[in-house]
């Protein structure tokens, strides 16, 4: 019955614990097949004997030491390799060895040739289970080499045979070594054309599920066009005058088609590269208050509240309005589309960071929340969070991933953090030079407000609208 352990294992340690685990089986069986094939050149007594002990090393005395002497919690990555080394290495290794020792001192063709085949068998196990810890692999390998060369030795003495044989082993140890060398080398790149397939599926996956979602969120406007264009020239074609709504629903169909385009646009030109920003003068608590504006109807449609604060010091900056305002609105309409009865928030400051000053606006609402697992794709284009989002509230998953390149282009970033089912809160950061008013170019803008200053009057602000 094989040993349980208690203690555990180092993370540096556990890829060799776990080959050992592996090979445990392996060794065993060639141990008695070995075992087999030496009764040609050895008794029954003393190989049934060494076979039992290899048994109980390997499964009950080597894994006990191992785990309560080597595997100490108590001692340092260090000491735990120099204990290992010791108890699995020298001690494990010359049990193992007694049997090609003795096969080297008994001396006939038959048992050298299986000695040596046994060597062989040793050296390139150890390579390919414990290459990845030198002072493991060097244990290992130096109790039954040396072993086998100083039986040789006994058994032959010195003569010229006697130095062939050396070599014979030497040449043996290095070929193993290089056939643990190509194993690794092999595995490596099934592991790296592994994850490159998987990375291509996924995306293939994730364009199919785009694609089928395009097709749908252009077909329902299209429709809408398609059938209010149709109303009106029914009217027309009987002398009525068409109903200027369903000439309102034309063109808000036709804005939220345009929109889905620009999208798929965007994110073509940002993947290529080719997206230009347009820095100019801009009053950014002008511009916010055109994105609250545009803002406010869409979080009246969840029943949410939405309150907008501008802090101290943001006046006018160079920036990009029509992309900044882009980032802006992509994060405050998933706020407003993923919150109901709820509280959504946006807050603008800026902030010095080494020598550069930054616009952060923060986007915080109370709504469904992010789910670590789908927090490291969130930004990826064609993706939502979840599947069932996009059933449930439609998008096509580029709104994010354009956002944060974006924000890149714009010497920012964005980041999120959220907790599922409390809410989430996104900051939108870009490069703002400041610049002199525009209505009062005498006057200079507002200096940033220190960044702990500024934190602490963001946090009271947020806690006061219930947004942690």
């Amino acid at each position: 019955m094989k040993y349980v352990a208690r203690n555990p294992v180092p993370a540096a340690l556990s890829e060799h614990t776990q080959r050992a685990d592996r090979g445990q089986g392996a060794r065993i069986a060639f141990s008695a097949m070995t075992s087999l094939i030496a009764l040609v050149a050895l008794p029954f007594p003393f190989l049934a004997f060494w076979l039992a002990a290899v048994i109980v090393w390997d499964l009950q005395a080597g894994a006990y030491l191992t785990d309560r002497i080597a595997l100490n919690p108590k001692l340092t990555l260090a000491q735990q390799v120099n204990r290992l080394s010791i108890i699995s290495g020298w001690i494990g290794s010359t049990i193992y060895a007694v049997l090609p020792f003795a096969l080297a001192v008994e001396g006939s063709p038959a048992a050298l040739f299986i000695a040596f085949a046994w060597i062989t068998g040793t050296a390139t196990h150890c390579f390919v289970y414990f290459s990845q810890q030198r002072k493991l692999l060097l244990s290992h390998l130096s109790a039954p080499i040396l072993l086998f060369c100083i039986a040789i030795v006994m058994g032959a003495g010195f003569r010229l045979e006697t130095l062939a044989m050396l070599v014979a082993v030497a040449l043996a140890a290095v070929s193993s070594a290089i056939f643990a060398l190509d194993r690794n080398i092999l595995l490596d790149t099934l592991d790296t054309e592994k994850a490159a397939r998987q990375a291509a599926d996924d995306a293939n996956a994730a364009k199919t599920q785009f694609l089928a979602t395009m097709s749908h969120e252009l077909r329902t406007p299209l429709n809408a066009v398609i059938g209010y264009a149709e109303i009106i020239g029914e009217d027309i074609s009987e002398g009525r005058l068409p109903a200027a709504a369903d000439a309102l629903r034309i063109r808000a169909s036709a804005q939220h088609l345009l929109g889905l385009i620009n999208e798929v646009l965007d994110i073509s030109k940002l993947e290529a590269d080719r997206i230009v920003l347009n820095p100019e003068p801009t009053d950014v608590p002008a511009l916010f208050a055109q994105i609250e504006d545009t803002l406010r109807p869409l979080a009246a449609k969840n029943v949410n509240a939405l309150q907008m604060i501008i802090l101290p010091g943001v006046g006018h900056a160079m920036l990009d309005p029509q992309r900044l305002t882009q980032c802006v609105l992509n994060l405050g309409s998933n706020a407003c589309k993923f919150t109901s009865n709820g509280r959504i928030g946006v807050v603008v400051d800026s902030l010095r960071e080494d020598g550069q000053v930054l616009l952060r606006v923060t986007v915080s609402d109370t709504g469904i929340g992010i789910s670590d697992a789908a927090m490291d794709r969130l930004f990826e284009p064609f993706i939502q969070a979840d599947g069932s989002i996009t059933r449930q509230f439609g998008g096509t998953g580029l709104g994010l991933a354009i956002t944060r390149r974006l924000a890149r282009q714009m010497g920012g970033d964005v980041t999120v953090a959220s907790t599922p089912q409390k809410g989430s809160t996104f900051t939108l950061m870009v490069a703002a030079a400041p610049t002199m008013a525009l209505a009062r170019p005498d006057i200079a803008p507002a200096a940033p407000l220190p960044v702990a200053a500024r934190n602490e009057i963001m946090a009271e602000r947020r806690s006061s609208l219930g947004l942690h």
